[in-house]
C-alpha cells in the first residue's frame, strides 16, 4: 500500500490552487474540458470532446485520438458515464489510441469532478510517491484524494490544482513554499 503524504494546510492548498488559476490561459483550458466533460455525461460524447479533454491533459498526444473510430469512442464513453467500477472505466478509457490512464482521470474528473481527480506524476511527486504504475494506483489515490479534500475543506479540484502545482520543480524552492505557506 502506498503512504500518500499531503503536507499542504488547508491555506496551502488554497494558495497554491489559486496560484494555478491565476494563469488565464491554463484556466481557459480546464474550463473548456469539463464544459466538454458535462456534454459527455450527458450522452454527447465525441471525438470533439474528448480531443478538448485530452489537449487540456497532455497537448501532445491529441493526434492519436483520430485513430480511434467514432464506435470506439462511444463505447468507451459510455462505459465511462455509465459503468459504477472506476477500475472498468479507466480500462474502458485506455484502450483508445492516445488515452492513457492519467488521459483517462482526466476525462472521467471533466465527466465528474467531483467524484474523480486527475493522477499524475508531479502530483504524486509532491505526495511522496515516485514511479508509480498508474493503472494499479489510482482506486487508492482517489480514495485518499477524496478523503484529504473533504479533511481539508476543498473540492477535488483545488486539491489536484494545488498538487500539480506543488509538484512543479519550478515551485519546490524554499522562496516559493514559503509564498504559500500560513504565517
Amino acid at each position: 500500500m502506498l503512504d500518500f503524504r499531503n503536507p499542504y494546510c488547508a491555506e496551502c492548498v488554497r494558495a497554491l490552487n489559486a496560484a494555478v488559476m491565476r494563469n488565464q490561459s491554463e484556466a481557459h483550458k480546464e474550463r473548456k474540458a469539463l464544459l466538454a466533460g458535462s456534454e459527455i455525461a450527458v450522452g454527447k460524447g465525441s471525438l470533439i470532446h474528448l480531443r478538448t479533454i485530452v489537449n487540456w491533459k497532455s497537448p501532445r498526444v491529441t493526434r492519436h485520438l483520430e485513430k480511434n473510430t467514432d464506435d470506439d469512442i462511444s463505447s468507451a464513453l459510455a462505459i465511462a458515464v455509465g459503468d459504477c467500477n472506476v477500475d472498468r472505466k479507466i480500462s474502458a478509457l485506455s484502450e483508445l489510441h492516445g488515452v492513457s490512464t492519467a488521459v483517462s482521470s482526466a476525462i472521467l474528473t471533466c465527466i465528474d469532478p467531483e467524484k474523480y481527480t486527475v493522477i499524475d506524476v508531479r502530483i504524486l511527486d509532491a505526495l511522496g510517491v515516485r514511479n508509480p504504475d498508474f493503472k494499479a494506483v489510482y482506486p487508492s489515490y482517489l480514495s485518499y484524494c477524496l478523503k484529504e479534500a473533504r479533511r481539508l475543506g476543498v473540492t477535488l479540484r483545488e486539491l489536484d490544482r494545488a498538487l500539480w502545482k506543488a509538484g512543479d520543480p519550478s515551485w519546490r524552492d524554499a522562496k516559493a513554499i514559503d509564498d504559500v505557506s500560513p504565517s
